[in-house]
């Protein structure tokens, strides 16, 4: 019974914050402008920008809830599965979804110029578990 008890205790100071997860996002991203989670309603929850980078999170959170939400509809009436992520290009972004549950996404917002396509999506799919366990639980 005592070694039940001591697992429940580290499992519950193991939890990280959301914050600090987004964070660590930010932070092994080359070239990232700005991270975030959002939920499903176009709320942001957790957002790091980074020095100099003029986002409007709130803008961003609103309106890429309604691309996710588009997507996922999508995905499901054409029966193509449960939808994943999203990839966005602009002439000098690239703006990167990936859906963490079915109330939250992770949106990345990169420069074209200093970032690799291929290392955003491998720290987004890496942190994906991180960022979903961190976040909160709504009953």
């Amino acid at each position: 019974m005592a070694v039940e008890e001591d697992n429940e205790e580290t499992e519950m100071t193991e939890k990280r914050s959301i914050g600090d997860v987004v964070k660590e996002v930010a932070s092994t991203t080359e070239g990232l402008l700005g991270v975030g989670v959002m939920d499903m309603e176009g709320v942001p929850v957790a957002v790091v920008t980074t020095p100099g980078a003029t986002l409007n999170a709130e803008l961003a959170a609103a309106q890429l809830a309604v691309v996710v939400r588009l997507c996922s509809s999508t995905a499901d009436k054409l029966k193509l599965g449960d939808f994943d992520e999203n990839l966005i290009t602009t002439t000098s972004r690239y703006i990167l979804t990936k859906v963490l549950t079915s109330d939250f996404y992770l949106a990345m917002i990169l420069s074209k110029e200093s970032t690799t396509l291929g290392m955003a999506r491998l720290v987004a799919r890496e942190h994906a578990a991180q960022v979903s366990q961190a976040l909160p639980k709504f009953e």
